[in-house]
């Protein structure tokens, strides 16, 4: 699946919800995906999250089934630091 890149600066409940609707999630899904709460995946989209944890975002981004690089950029998002070093910006090649 292709991922559409969002701005650097999206805001993270509109980096969640653009990223649940494209892989096609309810909040249910994405929950039973993610074990997190679906209550609380609601609260992100809608703000009223006063900043998730980084364990959480990695979480959403692995129910999502997100390749390091959107997942990388959903904890940025959540103001967290990234995984990737320097964002990605320079990945190894891939072998193959």
């Amino acid at each position: 699946m292709t991922v559409t890149p969002v701005a650097e600066h999206t805001p993270l409940q509109e980096h969640l919800r653009r990223l649940r609707a494209e892989y096609g999630l309810s909040y249910q899904q994405l929950s039973e995906r993610s074990a997190v709460d679906v209550a609380y995946l609601h609260r992100i989209e809608t703000g009223k999250a006063h900043r998730p944890s980084r364990d959480i975002l990695i979480r959403i981004a692995l129910g999502l089934g997100l390749e390091i690089e959107m997942a990388d950029s959903l904890i940025r998002a959540g103001g967290h630091v990234p995984i990737l070093p320097d964002g990605g910006r320079s990945l190894p090649p891939t072998v193959g």
